[in-house]
């Protein structure tokens, strides 16, 4: 279990995303979770809102972990 969470933090990399842009697909693999450093990210479900993360937020670890598609889209609000 400590492999691959020293793996994990081996891969951590920081991106940007513009407003509008989909930062995951509901659906697609989970490949990444993520943490929200600043900005906001609506999540939705079936095209439904769920709700809106923010700054220090976290999305799609226990996707991560299950090795299960992802069940939400998350779309950056502001540059994200």
């Amino acid at each position: 279990m400590l492999e691959s969470k020293t793996k994990s933090i081996e891969a951590i990399e920081v991106r940007e995303y513009a407003p509008g842009e989909i930062i995951v697909k509901e659906g697609t693999s989970n490949e990444f979770f993520y943490v929200i450093l600043q900005g906001e990210v609506p999540i939705d479900q079936l095209d439904k809102y769920i709700r809106i993360l923010k700054d220090r937020d976290v999305f799609g670890l226990g996707f991560y972990y299950r090795i299960c598609p992802y069940s939400t889209t998350a779309k950056a609000l502001q540059p994200s």
